[in-house]
């Protein structure tokens, strides 16, 4: 019940806006925001949202803004303050003011409770004015008032006023009671989210390493096609635009680019419903970008911004966050200073990725402090429901401390239904304070009992999660004078092994009890290999392991304990290496040093001379190795092996068979430094090894697999396989004369990638783990498994004397003909099309056929760009176009070799099919609708370290002021780029094929067109040779083509 009087005059009214029903509409509530917008529905010009809605949405969307109905609009639709009798409510809050119409208004506000305060009173569309309350004295309850804003100055003579905009305010104030609703999930001191954008998927691998969740979003309206896996393993898919735009565009095109998108990321999650985040494309967000986005996200991230969120964020559509490492205004040096930062001051630090996971090993720390580390998401559906927890009736007996809880709904919008957002997943955190000598026996919520931990003594804590909904719930702790029984077990993970011939595996375990009374409890085991008997009783229980079915490699289950006295479980993680006669096969889940030693391995390195060296480095809690369930977390230090360096860290060692034919490890490594590895070696000592990582260096191609092998203090690393998996087999095998060949796979062993091989015998070798040389921050590998093989070497042949041979006379040698390139096949052109194919003789055929090398000026000048050293290479398996030093970048407008062509007036798409293999920063070609050296649209095959690597390139520039598009990753050496106009949008989008136009990428949409525009193909940007780009054809299309 409000804490206002029933009779207040205005109350019908406030009851109408605060407690009006939802309104049900149909699963296309999404094509309704268009006509909101003004955009066509469907079957009109524009096309309708690019799916349905999945199976499970809801149909449901919230109640329409009251807002719309007069010209000012306003967001968020309420808000909610949480405080405790007598502490007050800290929270500001803000609130945006807007209007569609063409004219801006002066607007006055006004709250209807005098413990609402508003930073303004009065303001010009748009803007906004921050909330605050004054709640510490008011009693406990749900106090609700509602903030007018209208628009300012008396209505034309005979016309209405135009109707206001309504706010809810509401601030619940929970009982000075034992009882309090967490600031964080289970706790925690802080909070701690990892974002990644753009469609990529950095991070992804250390936060499955540390058994956490983060925030995925995408462009485009195709969902990328590692993010169905991601969403499955529990991550967050939200949204970042289709065509992310960093600059601000109409109402309409942002509700097409939200509804589009949403409709694209709703393929990998399954449903609308899950889809609750934003990210703002380079953080440019304006004050009414933020209206529209709230009714379709619970939360919007911001960007360049580098500061920690507080704990109810002041602007849910614009969440501060701090930039990764490559973006201006630059993060702090260290990005592990954030989860520090957050941990202290009880704050949410947002760490942004984009095509590395250069995060310094924050998100490993993250997971090792009192923070909660969650998605995006996930975290803004906490704090929204914790503000709006009502705690009430709190009672208390000799046996139990009893409560209820409900909570307000979220905050409504015309097209969603956040509440189908929320799931049993999304629980509401208590914590309890005992009374003294009493302890907790059993925690239960609408009768269901529920885990809670005890923590801290006179007062002890109990901590409970539970889902909170708008229905009154009873909360029964049950106390008892004496201690309840506690599960004990005498080990916390199991670890078996079989090297064959084992048809079951057993180990025993002790269950004990911790606490007071009788301990009666039950067990199971999953998956159906692995059981545990008895399934209840005391004393002993057996975890047995049916391994006859069992392929070679590592297996895992879990063993679960519980009470019958309450919901509290123990998890016991099981893990089972299956080998055989030939192979061993080794989990590296140890649970601490001790097992790690106890199993063979060791940090002891061997100088050139034969010293020990010992390479462990640093306790676990400065950046040492981390023995977890998931394999061993060993950070790449600033050490190495590589050549007089032999300074390498938390290297990690083992005896090697004599007889040993090849040793495999399974990792997960995310480089993103210069000189960055983590991998496996065949180790004699320091100068004299052979080493097979997972590597970054930008001056060899940037990611790969590196064989590096060193004899005598000097290395090679020529042997490289370009690669950007981040989990992987490694394998090192031996061959014939001790010769070493390397190996990967990135498919589980489906298939294996050749890397090179090396004669280098070394002598009394071990077994080396390889992590080195980061020049900043820790980036962990997991190293989960080993094999090591033995048996079937190549025996060295013993070499049979030859005669000495009577010489003969040389033969004249016959040239090696130069082979003839294999023909790229050239498509047929289809109705409206024209081809032009690039097998011109010489110059005088290229330019006969309407080519020419003279660009434009901005000032409307001719430039000619051809140029002889290099120069273009004619024949009739393609144009070879070299890339030169030039470009078109903004003020630099010096391309070497650019050819041009006139473009109909009604063209509607163009298209260059080529072959491109850059490898050093900005080399780039590709297709390009010119206007003049300041003002094109660019779709290239690209080179750029600072942005992921190889891809496409979409770069716009107008005024001399260049923006580069997200870019789609391929490394595909052959390739179709297009550029598509429509002309009635104004928009220009890029396309490209990995497969000769089977299937096509959409790399983005730039939202204009270029009015007299020529085709161009630019070969341009090299800082280091003069790779060719080999041209085969172009096709242009018109009106009423393909």
């Amino acid at each position: 019940m409000s804490a206002r009087a029933a009779a207040d005059p205005a109350e019908s009214t406030r009851r109408a806006l605060l407690g009006r029903p939802r309104r049900t509409v149909t699963a296309l509530a999404l094509a309704t925001t268009l006509a909101l917008a003004g955009l066509p529905a469907a079957g009109a010009a524009e096309p309708a949202p690019a799916a349905p809605p999945p199976a499970g949405t809801s149909a449901a969307a919230g109640t329409m803004p009251s807002s719309v109905a007069g010209p000012l609009q306003t967001a968020p639709s309420q808000l909610a303050f949480a405080g405790v009798a007598g502490e007050g409510c800290a929270a500001e809050q803000s609130v945006s003011v807007v209007t569609w119409d063409d004219t801006e208004y002066d607007w006055t506000a006004e709250a209807d409770a005098p413990w609402v305060q508003l930073s303004a009173a009065a303001g010009t569309t748009p803007s906004q004015l921050t909330v605050t309350v004054d709640c510490a004295a008011l009693p406990a309850g749900v106090h609700d008032a509602v903030v007018t804003i209208s628009v300012a100055g008396d209505p034309a003579p005979g016309q209405d006023a135009p109707s206001p905009a309504l706010v809810p305010v509401f601030a619940v104030v929970n009982p000075d009671s034992p009882v309090r609703v967490a600031t964080w999930k289970d706790g925690h001191a802080g909070a701690f989210s990892s974002s990644t954008d753009d469609g990529r998927s950095s991070g992804a691998a250390d936060l499955s390493a540390s058994g956490a969740a983060g925030t995925f979003v995408m462009n485009g309206t195709e969902p990328p096609a590692d993010y169905p896996a991601l969403h499955a393993a529990g991550h967050e898919i939200g949204s970042h635009l289709v065509s992310h735009f960093c600059w601000e565009v109409d109402r309409p095109t942002l509700t097409r680019e939200i509804v589009d998108n949403v409709a694209g990321v709703a393929q990998a999650t399954g449903s609308y419903d899950e889809v609750v985040s934003l990210v703002w494309p380079c953080g440019f967000r304006s004050i009414e970008y933020g209206v529209v986005a709230a009714d379709h996200f619970l939360s919007a991230r911001g960007y360049t911004i580098n500061q920690l969120e507080d704990p109810t964020p002041a602007d849910f559509m614009n969440l501060k966050s701090y930039n990764s490492h490559e973006h201006e205004p630059a993060p702090p040096a260290d990005l592990r200073s954030i989860v520090d930062a957050a941990e202290a001051q009880g704050a949410w630090a947002n760490l942004v990725l984009h095509d590395f996971t250069n995060d310094d090993g924050a998100i490993t720390y993250a997971t090792d402090r009192d923070v909660w580390v969650a998605p995006i998401g996930t975290v803004v559906k906490y704090i929204l429901q914790r503000d709006r927890t009502v705690v009430a009736g709190y009672t208390e007996t000799d046996d139990a401390l009893t409560f209820e809880v409900r909570r307000l709904p979220l905050p409504s919008s015309p097209v969603r239904d956040f509440e189908a957002a929320v799931t049993e997943a999304d629980e509401v955190t208590f914590q309890v304070e005992l009374p003294s000598g009493r302890h907790a026996a059993d925690v239960s919520v609408a009768g269901v009992s529920r885990p809670f931990a005890v923590s801290g003594a006179e007062p002890a804590i109990v901590t409970f999660s539970a889902p909170v909904t708008t229905t009154v719930e009873t909360v029964r702790l049950a106390l008892s004078a004496t201690a309840p029984p506690v599960i004990a077990l005498d080990a916390a993970r199991v670890r078996l092994a079989s090297v064959g011939g084992d048809d079951v595996l057993t180990r025993t375990l002790r269950v004990e009890n911790a606490g007071g009374g009788e301990l009666s409890w039950w067990a199971r085991a999953e998956p159906a290999w692995l059981t545990a008997q008895p399934d209840a009783g005391e004393g002993e229980l057996t975890v047995r392991a049916d391994v006859r079915d069992l392929p070679t490699g590592v297996h895992r289950g879990e063993v679960l304990v519980g009470s019958d006295a309450d919901a509290n479980v123990v998890r016991v993680p099981v893990t089972v290496a299956v080998g055989d006669a030939e192979t061993e096969v080794l989990a590296l889940d140890y649970e601490d040093r001790s097992a790690l030693h106890a199993d063979g391995w060791d940090f002891v390195a061997r100088t050139p001379s034969g010293t020990p060296r010992d390479t462990e480095h640093a306790p676990r809690e400065q950046g040492g190795v981390r023995y977890t369930p998931a394999g061993l977390r060993i950070p790449a230090g600033t050490g190495d092996l590589w050549a007089d360096f032999n300074d390498s860290r938390n290297t990690l060692f083992r005896d090697l068979p004599d007889d040993w034919s090849s040793v495999q490890a399974r990792v997960l490594f995310d480089p993103y430094l210069d000189y960055q590895q983590a991998g496996i070696a065949i180790y004699g000592h320091d100068d004299h090894y052979v080493e097979l990582t997972r590597a970054y260096n930008s001056y060899a191609g940037r990611n790969a697999i590196a064989l590096i092998s060193e004899t005598g203090g000097v290395p090679d690393d020529s042997r490289r396989t370009r690669t950007t998996a981040t989990s992987f087999l490694l394998r090192l095998e031996r061959g014939a004369g001790d010769a070493v060949s390397g190996s990967f796979s990135s498919d589980g062993g489906s298939t294996w990638i050749d890397v090179g091989g090396v004669g280098n015998a070394v002598d009394e070798p071990r077994l080396a783990l390889v992590t080195a040389s980061s020049p900043r921050g820790l980036p962990y590998a997991t190293v989960s498994e080993v094999r090591v093989t033995t048996g079937h070497v190549t025996p060295t042949p013993t070499p049979t004397p030859s005669p000495t041979p009577t010489p003969t006379p040389s033969p004249t040698p016959t040239p090696t003909p130069t082979p003839t390139p294999t023909p790229v096949p050239v498509p047929e052109p289809g109705p409206g099309e024209e081809l032009w194919v690039f097998d011109h003789p010489d110059r005088a055929g290229l330019l006969g056929d309407g080519w020419d090398f003279v660009g434009r000026t901005a000032g409307g000048q001719p430039r000619d760009t051809e140029a002889s050293t290099p120069g273009v290479e004619y024949g009739p398996h393609g144009l070879r176009v070299p890339a030169g030093p030039g470009d078109l970048w903004e003020g630099m407008n010096d391309t070497r070799n650019t050819l041009f062509r006139d473009l109909p007036a009604d063209w509607t798409s163009a298209r260059v099919g080529l072959s491109f293999d850059p490898s050093a920063d900005f080399q780039h070609a590709g297709i390009v609708l010119y206007g003049h050296d300041d003002d094109y649209i660019e779709l290239t095959r690209a080179f750029n370290s600072y942005v992921g690597g190889n891809g496409v390139a979409l770069i716009s520039e107008l005024g001399g002021v260049a923006t580069d598009h997200p870019r789609w990753r391929t490394d595909a050496v052959e390739v179709t780029l297009r550029l598509e106009r429509d002309a009635d949008a104004g928009t220009v989008t890029g396309w490209a094929s990995d497969d000769e136009g089977s299937g096509w990428h959409r790399v983005g949409t730039v939202p204009r067109d270029i009015p007299g525009a020529r085709l161009a193909i630019n070969v341009a940007g090299s800082t280091s040779g003069a790779p060719v780009a080999t041209l085969h054809y172009a096709i242009v299309a018109t009106t009423g083509g393909a």
